[in-house]
């Protein structure tokens, strides 16, 4: 169900493809328009890496109102990382209570107040 496809060129990946960027060329020129044309070049891009958190990413997708990251790793695009997948993560992540990097000391529970 990916909305966006890479693009790249004698193996280097040069481009996003976007559902969006395929419907703003007229219907007549599909058959001929190049994808290079349309898609968003790399350095037009916001993108990701395989190091940063999920929810680093998040947070630049919603700074900038984008519905997925590329994650690139030496100039290859080794995924996609769409909100919604981070957004099932942190979710599985709360209710499974699975523990991050960021999170420190042990799980805790809530204060028992008197009564």
């Amino acid at each position: 169900n990916s909305r966006a496809a890479a693009i790249e060129d004698e193996g280097r990946f040069v481009g996003l493809l976007t559902l969006a960027d395929v419907m703003r060329v007229p219907q007549e020129q599909w058959l001929s328009v190049r994808a290079h044309a349309v898609m968003i070049p790399t350095g037009q891009l916001a993108t990701s890496n395989p190091g940063e958190s999920a929810l680093a990413a998040l947070e630049r997708m919603q700074e900038g109102d984008y519905n997925q990251l590329p994650v690139i790793a030496d100039g290859q695009m080794i995924g996609l990382l769409t909100r919604n997948d981070i957004l099932r993560f942190l979710q599985l992540r709360q209710t499974q209570h699975i523990r991050g990097d960021d999170d420190s000391g042990p799980p805790t529970t809530p204060e028992r107040v008197p009564q």
